[in-house]
């Protein structure tokens, strides 16, 4: 039985090993595969492939270097149907007003601060004529307006670093 058993192993290794010999020319390889010889001579070209000294290809590792090459190229493919998918939906965000230039955001916030400052530094004017009161309360407008200049400059800084506000 054990005999038998290795016959039968030393059998299955002798065809394994007559199969993996086996060899075909390109055009052989392009037929098996539904392409253009072309396509086998790009590969030959590329490095994917390579012939044995005769300018036949042994059929199992050919056949394993342009499946493995055929899959990275879709993996290729997927990054890049990503990526353009990715650009189309920015386009349409920004079509539908969802998506702005971060410039055009900074001008909004320039003009909208820059009038709210200028009315709110009028208002110790308006409320008072005694100066030193006048004066205390514009510093501390003043003061006010400082921190959040310099929260909205960390903020927009963040955006531009990240595309994202820290908390």
């Amino acid at each position: 039985m054990i005999l038998a058993n290795a016959n039968a192993v030393s059998r299955r290794r002798q065809a394994s090993t007559t199969e993996i010999s086996v060899s075909a020319t390109g055009a052989q390889i392009a037929e098996l595969i539904g392409r253009d010889p072309s396509r086998i001579r790009q590969l030959k070209a590329e490095g994917v492939i390579k012939p044995r000294s005769d300018g036949r290809y042994k059929l199992v590792p050919t056949m394993q270097a342009i499946f493995a090459n055929a899959t990275a190229a879709s993996a290729d493919d997927d990054g890049l149907k990503a990526a353009k998918r990715r650009e189309v939906e920015q386009r349409i965000a920004m079509r539908d007003h969802r998506l702005i230039d971060i410039e055009e955001s900074d001008a909004v916030m320039d003009e909208v601060f820059g009038m709210l400052k200028s009315e709110l530094l009028g208002i110790p004017a308006r409320v008072s004529r005694e100066l030193d009161l006048r004066s205390k309360v514009e510093r501390e407008i003043d003061d006010a307006l400082n921190r959040a200049a310099d929260r909205l400059a960390k903020r927009a800084a963040e955006l531009r670093t990240t595309g994202k506000m820290g908390t």
